[in-house]
């Protein structure tokens, strides 16, 4: 059996050794390095609409685990949605324990953790915001909400059926996110 592992052993260098020469000929990692690397187009966001504001039998309440968060959060299922740009954008509901409701509409960039705000709610219909811009996701504050999902339901971006697979994962009982913010 040792002698078998020897035999074995040897071969793996031997092959290793040539696979390694081999790398030399196409410069892979050698002395033309990044001069090689050709950059892809530039990440542009898609251009947004405003959905329809949210109403009742369109949200689903999030189990977030958030150790004295003041809202219950909602999201508005019909409103979410995976753009071209990879952008998760949904509709939120942030309400309080006396029914009082702070109404957003925002999108977030898993591979960036940023997110950002497009529209907020006021009188039954989204108002859009003037100069939306990328703003870091913090784990800190009443916007903590957004580390939340972000780690426990809107990221990583599903394969296939993102949507689908998103609604899915925001229904069920929050056993992935149970850090204390």
């Amino acid at each position: 059996m040792q002698r078998s592992l020897v035999i074995l052993a040897t071969i793996l260098m031997l092959t290793g050794w040539r696979a390694a020469w081999s790398v030399d000929d196409d410069d892979v990692y050698g002395e033309d390095g990044w001069e090689k690397f050709k950059p892809g187009p530039k990440w542009q966001e898609q251009e947004v609409g405003l959905p329809p504001y949210p109403s009742g039998d369109d949200l689903i309440e999030v189990d977030i685990a958030l150790k004295d968060f003041p809202f219950t959060l909602l999201i508005d299922a019909r409103s979410l949605q995976v753009g071209e740009d990879r952008v998760v954008r949904y509709a939120v509901v942030l309400r309080s324990a006396a029914g009082t409701e702070n109404v957003f509409y925002e999108g977030m960039r898993c591979s960036k953790k940023k997110y950002q705000r497009y529209a907020f709610g006021s009188g039954g219909e989204f108002q859009p915001v003037e100069s939306p811009e990328w703003r870091s996701v913090r784990s800190t504050g009443h916007g903590r909400y957004r580390a939340a999902l972000m780690e426990g339901f809107l990221c990583p971006l599903p394969g296939r059926n993102r949507e689908q697979r998103i609604i899915e994962r925001l229904k069920a009982p929050n056993r992935r996110y149970e850090q204390e913010f």
